[in-house]
């Protein structure tokens, strides 16, 4: 069996709930069904993604969209990338994304790299506002681990949807914090620790032999 590579999916469902993360990323029992507003997520998501590489604002699906691509191409960045893929080794030092010695990855919406010591992070949400730095935060790690010089790193969630910008969080400050989540998680996970956690969304959970799962309906 290949080592588990880690990623904020990963990491977030077996803080809510090992026994789901095991079964979705593991033994990989829960095939992966795309939802509706999953699929939209994607939609938007690409075409920005095309947007900021081509420079031409898009006006569906949201309007308000061409606003903070005119906000980013107006920071003074040195490098400005869409959709970074972005990896650690087990050392926390950088790899590619399916390198061979690959611990870790994700990708980032938007890099904005402002000078060799600052950098800003966006990420794209569909969906409600609901505030979580995590995601961003594992952004950071890896974005430091390629860029080891920056000392700031900034970020926030764009929400599409409501036209706003997120609170912005100072994730250099939350790197360290960060490293030692990671660390502990992925120690549990070595020691077999896949244990079910009841949570808010038991109900939604495919995994209907649970003791914690409910029928939502």
């Amino acid at each position: 069996m290949k080592p588990l590579v880690w990623s904020y999916s990963f990491l977030s469902t077996y803080d809510r709930c090992p026994k789901q993360a095991s079964a979705r990323y593991i033994e990989k029992t829960l095939p992966y069904e795309e939802s509706p507003e999953a699929a939209h997520g994607n939609k938007v998501h690409k075409a920005y993604e095309d947007a900021l590489k081509l420079k031409q604002f898009p006006m569906v699906p949201y309007e308000d969209g061409a606003q903070f691509f005119h906000d980013i191409y107006a920071l003074p960045c040195t490098e400005l990338k869409a959709e970074q893929q972005l990896g650690v080794t087990r050392n926390w030092k950088a790899t590619s994304f399916f390198g061979s010695d690959v611990w870790g990855r994700g990708k980032a919406d938007v890099t904005a790299i402002l000078n060799p010591e600052t950098a800003v992070l966006f990420d794209w949400k569909t969906g409600k506002v609901r505030e979580d730095p995590l995601e961003l935060e594992v952004q950071a790690v890896l974005l430091k681990a390629k860029y080891p010089d920056l000392k700031t790193i900034k970020g926030c969630y764009v929400w599409l949807k409501d036209g706003k910008y997120g609170e912005v969080y100072d994730l250099s400050s939350r790197l360290d914090d960060t490293m030692v989540f990671i660390e502990k998680t992925m120690k549990k996970v070595e020691q077999g620790l896949f244990y079910a956690n009841k949570n808010a969304l038991c109900g939604w959970c495919p995994i209907n032999t649970c003791k914690h799962w409910k029928d939502r309906k």
